[in-house]
């Protein structure tokens, strides 16, 4: 398990992207992903300073609730489900871009959602 996801999961993804034609790469499929996941982190940190507006909330606990959230809405299985199914719907050339997608999340969205939650930690 440790090497699968130390080593050859980081590798994989570092050929993909790698080895990626970015001439090939359809912008308004990245684009429409990339702002529909915002969007999702957004909603997920609204929900967090909603979700329990009504009761005594202990300092940080909004914050931590928005990081978990937006981690819970945008982390999908891209490479074990979304592979299989977009090898079958779109042309191989394009399927090389779930890499890039893949390679955004834990980037992007998961390094804001983990600042999140250490700011609700540190907050408490």
């Amino acid at each position: 398990g440790a090497f699968i996801g130390g080593v050859s999961l980081p590798a994989i993804l570092f050929r993909a992207v790698a080895a990626l034609d970015f001439g090939a790469v359809d912008l308004s499929l990245l684009v429409g992903t990339l702002v529909g996941k915002l969007c999702m982190v957004a909603a997920s940190i609204v929900m967090g300073q909603v979700a329990r507006r009504g009761a005594l909330v202990p300092p940080g606990e909004s914050e931590i609730n928005g990081g978990m959230f937006a981690i819970l809405t945008t982390n999908g299985d891209e490479l074990g489900l979304g592979l299989p199914v977009m090898g079958a719907l779109f042309p191989p050339e394009q399927v090389s871009l779930l890499f890039l997608l893949s390679s955004v999340q834990m980037m992007l969205f998961n390094v804001l959602a983990f600042i999140l939650l250490g700011v609700g930690v540190a907050r408490r």
